[in-house]
C-alpha cells in the first residue's frame, strides 16, 4: 500500500466495515451455528497477532510523532529554523507510517471477517 493512496484505502476499508456489517446482521445466525476448522481457527489467530502488532507499532509511533512534534516546536521557538523543519518531517513521515500501519491492521481485522463469512459461498440458494 503506496502512503499517497492512504485515503482511498480508508474509504475502502470504511466500504468493507459496512459491508461486514450487513453480513453480520443479515446471516449472523447461520454463521453463528458454523464452528470454524482447525485452519481457520490458525488463519484467525494469525491475522489477531499481525493486528496486535501493527497496534504495538502505532502506539510507538505516536510517541515518537509527538515528541518530534514538541522537538520542532521547541526549536522553532529558539529560532533552530532548519532543526524544526527537520522534526517536523520526522513527525510527518512518523504519523504517514501510522496511518498506513491503521490500515493494515484494519485489513487484517476484514480477513478474519472474511474467513468467517466465506462458508456463505459455498451455500447454494434453492
Amino acid at each position: 500500500m503506496a502512503a499517497k493512496y492512504t485515503a482511498e484505502a480508508k474509504a475502502q476499508v470504511k466500504e468493507a466495515n459496512s459491508l461486514f456489517s450487513v453480513l453480520v446482521k443479515e446471516c449472523g445466525p447461520l454463521q453463528k451455528e458454523r464452528s470454524l476448522t482447525e485452519a481457520e481457527t490458525a488463519e484467525e489467530a494469525q491475522n489477531n497477532k499481525a493486528k496486535e502488532e501493527a497496534m504495538a507499532q502505532i502506539s510507538q509511533l505516536e510517541k515518537s510523532y509527538e515528541a518530534n512534534l514538541k522537538k520542532a516546536q521547541e526549536a522553532q521557538v529558539k529560532g533552530q529554523n532548519e532543526l524544526a523543519d527537520r522534526y517536523a518531517r520526522q513527525a510527518k513521515e512518523e504519523s504517514e507510517k501510522a496511518n498506513v500501519l491503521a490500515i493494515k491492521a484494519e485489513i487484517y481485522a476484514l480477513k478474519n471477517q472474511q474467513m468467517i463469512f466465506r462458508f456463505l459461498a459455498d451455500q447454494r440458494t434453492p
